[in-house]
């Protein structure tokens, strides 16, 4: 049975709206960083891995306090619980990847590299693109290291280019797309449909992955 969310489509939206309004120029911002995190994967540079998992650390822990806490807690009663597990997450990837250096993101020639390449691509550009072709005002677009989605995307896709990632990264990722997916289906928004798949999708290759390493 698909959940009944305290509140619609239309006012997330003019949440989400409100936040960024608030939040300027923090998304251009953000969006610059996450671009420059892929063009480590891309081509390294020295001391980009720990640059990276701090980003990727400072978006879960914003989002979780900010716009969970402070935003999405206005509307839903679940949004206190939610903020957690961002919070939790943020502080797994900076002992993960600053403190113990042990994340280190590479796009290869390979499933998990290309796959994860793409899914923070589709995280940066696609998804924000996606919901203004699906009806969403430019002014509500969810962009990435600001807002939930995007970021869970980016994570992922950046996750699978540091092969073998360990499991426990990948847990508040995926719960997380599975909300996403129950949302999409209680508030008739299918481009949120993405995070479930993407989320299976990391797994997958994550698993197969760890099991067959690519030298």
């Amino acid at each position: 049975m698909i959940p009944v969310l305290p509140y619609t489509a239309e006012v997330l939206d003019s949440l989400l709206a409100r936040y960024n309004a608030a939040v300027v120029p923090l998304p251009a911002a953000a969006v610059l960083m996450a671009v420059a995190v892929l063009g480590h994967a891309v081509r390294p540079v020295r001391g980009g891995d720990r640059l990276a998992s701090l980003f990727l650390a400072v978006a879960w822990a914003w989002v979780g306090i900010v716009f969970q806490l402070r935003y999405a807690a206005t509307i839903d009663f679940m949004a206190t619980l939610y903020g957690g597990f961002f919070v939790a997450q943020a502080a797994l990837l900076l002992w993960t990847g600053v403190v113990r250096k042990q994340l280190i993101y590479r796009v290869k020639d390979h499933a998990a590299g290309r796959i994860g390449c793409g899914l923070a691509v589709l995280a940066v550009a696609g998804y924000p693109l996606l919901c203004l072709l699906t009806g969403h005002n430019w002014m509500s677009l969810p962009w990435v290291g600001a807002a939930p989605d995007p970021t869970v995307l980016l994570t992922l896709g950046l996750l699978l280019t540091a092969q073998p990632v360990p499991r426990y990264l990948l847990v508040v990722p995926l719960m997380w797309s599975l909300v996403a997916g129950m949302a999409a289906l209680s508030l008739d928004t299918p481009e949120r449909l993405i995070l479930p798949a993407a989320a299976i999708l990391a797994a997958v290759i994550a698993e197969r992955a760890r099991r067959t390493p690519t030298p």
